[in-house]
């Protein structure tokens, strides 16, 4: 498992270095990131996907926990500098870091709720009877195509996927609930 998560290493120390960490303490990251995998070897299922494919985001948010936890422990010494704007500079450097990695990882964390709200929607939509409809219907709430757009590529008539868009978009809501409404906020229907 090492073996296969070593050979990109390169690419390890070039997304820390990316996120804003020096490549001195990058290349120190990714060898800790090593040790602490290979220390919890009980979480393999996390950490590959299959015997020969390496779960990246897995990887990345650990490489990003163990830069924070360099960043707070580096926090707790406090070092004296005769020119204020260099604390200054590093104390702002560090809250933009802060806020990048935050962000990312709420990024990770919607995905993965957007995907598990996909999937649910994809089970409704199979549960219907209408083959001719469903399919088009599951094109349009599954994707970013607009009705129009999945009318001429169904051959439908855009009224008449309007109208059974309309008619599975209230049975949806009915399974799913507001978690749809508030999907859909952003569709033109």
């Amino acid at each position: 498992m090492l073996e296969l998560i070593a050979k990109q290493h390169n690419a390890w120390v070039g997304y820390l270095i990316n996120n804003g960490c020096p490549s001195s303490i990058a290349e120190d990251i990714v060898q800790e990131m090593y040790i602490k995998i290979h220390k919890s070897c009980a979480t393999a299922q996390k950490i590959m996907f299959n015997d020969d494919e390496v779960n990246h985001g897995y990887i990345r948010v650990t490489l990003m926990n163990l830069y924070r936890d360099y960043y707070r422990s580096k926090s707790r010494f406090t070092v004296v500098s005769l020119d204020d704007n260099e604390v200054e500079a590093k104390k702002l450097q560090q809250e933009e870091y802060h806020k990048a990695v935050d962000a990312e990882i709420e990024l990770i964390k919607e995905n993965q709720s957007d995907i598990d709200f996909l999937k649910r929607i994809a089970r409704a939509i199979d549960s219907f009877e209408d083959s001719y409809n469903r399919n088009a219907a599951r094109t349009y709430f599954l994707s970013d195509l607009t009705l129009r757009e999945v009318s001429e590529l169904s051959g439908i008539s855009l009224t008449s996927l309007f109208n059974s868009v309309k008619h599975y978009k209230a049975m949806l809501v009915s399974e799913l609930g507001n978690e749809l409404t508030e999907h859909l906020k952003t569709r033109v229907l």
